[in-house]
């Protein structure tokens, strides 16, 4: 039995790395849309990118088929003012980081797009290109909105955030 086990475990890390290898190029091709707004990754940096995924994926006990979210946030963030060359890849790790975390915590009472979309108003707004505001204050006020089930709410760009309705736990 352990002769299959180790198969097994042999072909789920071959099957890994035909993955990441997949997503690694998945990347890389969406270069040609992001390279009209000055940012590129290297292969290098989309390797660790897979990397960033995968260890977030783990830490936030997660499970993704594919290239998932990460095609996604570049495909909104690319044209973010606070993106450029110097800081792309590692703000795209961060961004992927804080997308995993969120989606765990709001138990994906929150849809991916809405997700992402709420994620770069607040980056883009009053974030200013900050990931560590997006992720301790602005992102934390929304999730305690959606955890405490407040409806429907509407993102409204110009708002700080700090004036959410008020929940029983913040009382």
């Amino acid at each position: 039995m352990s002769a299959q086990i180790s198969i097994f475990m042999g072909a789920g890390g071959e099957l890994r790395q035909l993955e990441n290898a997949a997503i690694t190029q998945d990347l890389l091709a969406v270069n040609e849309k992001t390279a009209e707004y000055g940012l590129v990754l290297t292969e290098r940096q989309a390797r660790e990118l897979v990397d960033v995924r995968n260890r977030s994926l783990r830490d936030n006990e997660r499970i993704e088929l594919g290239s998932g979210a990460i095609l996604q946030i570049i495909d909104k963030f690319c044209t973010s003012v606070y993106l450029n060359s110097q800081n792309y890849a590692q703000t795209l790790g961060e961004l992927l980081d804080i997308f995993y975390y969120y989606k765990t915590e709001s138990r994906d009472k929150i849809s991916d797009n809405d997700l992402i979309d709420v994620m770069y108003e607040l980056f883009e707004g009053p974030c200013h290109g900050s990931t560590e505001l997006l992720a301790g204050r602005d992102l934390e006020t929304l999730l305690r909105y959606i955890k405490n089930e407040r409806g429907d709410m509407t993102l409204d760009p110009g708002n700080n955030y700090d004036s959410y309705p008020e929940t029983e736990g913040d009382i």
